[in-house]
């Protein structure tokens, strides 16, 4: 389908190649979900991201976030996919 489009969709599996071989969960959290600050949370994504919280530690930064399950769900599934 994606032939059909108007716009090219991204190709997710290669997130991490486009930033130096690492697949980053916090940025890709939050172009997808957003965080204060950073990036507004894509509406249609709003009520599947309104449910139960998991406190996530960023591998690169050492903080501990609060995060919407079903967002780190997502991130992992993209990480999962990743090819170089």
């Amino acid at each position: 389908m994606a032939g059909d489009l108007d716009v090219a969709p991204s190709d997710l599996t290669r997130v991490a190649a486009r930033n130096g071989g690492v697949f980053s969960y916090a940025q890709v959290m939050a172009r997808i979900h957003g965080y204060p600050g950073q990036f507004d949370v894509m509406p249609e994504f709003g009520p599947l991201f309104a449910g139960p919280t998991v406190a996530w530690r960023d591998p690169e930064t050492g903080k501990v976030i609060e995060t919407p399950r079903a967002l780190l769900a997502v991130a992992t599934y993209l990480d999962s996919i990743q090819r170089g």
